[in-house]
C-alpha cells in the first residue's frame, strides 16, 4: 500500500470516528458524563477522607471547578454564591433591594 493510499485510508477512519462521537446517542453522552462526576466523587471522599493533611473541602471543590473552567476560554467563570451580591454590585452598579 502506498503511502497516499494510507493517508487517506487514516483520513477516512478519522472522518468516520468523529462523525460515530458526534452523533452518538445523548444517553452515551450522559453515561460518560455520570461516570466522570462518580470517579470525581470518589476521588473527593477519599481525599477529604484520608488525606495525609486536612484539606478545606470548599477550596478543594473551588479549586476543581476553576480548573475545569480553565480549559475552555478566559472569559467562563464562576462566581460562587456568596461572591454573587459583590460580583452583581460591581458590574452594575445597583444594590439589589434600593430604589432611586
Amino acid at each position: 500500500m502506498t503511502m497516499m493510499r494510507k493517508l487517506k485510508l487514516g483520513g477516512v477512519v478519522l472522518v468516520v470516528v468523529f462523525i460515530i462521537w458526534a452523533f452518538q446517542v445523548p444517553g452515551e453522552k450522559y453515561f460518560d458524563i455520570a461516570k466522570s462526576l462518580d470517579i470525581f466523587a470518589t476521588l473527593f471522599k477519599e481525599v477529604n477522607a484520608y488525606y495525609v493533611d486536612d484539606v478545606n473541602p470548599k477550596k478543594l471543590i473551588d479549586n476543581g471547578i476553576h480548573g475545569m473552567l480553565e480549559q475552555l476560554d478566559p472569559y467562563t467563570d464562576y462566581i460562587p454564591e456568596e461572591d454573587l451580591e459583590a460580583f452583581s454590585i460591581q458590574t452594575t452598579g445597583q444594590y439589589a433591594g434600593l430604589e432611586h
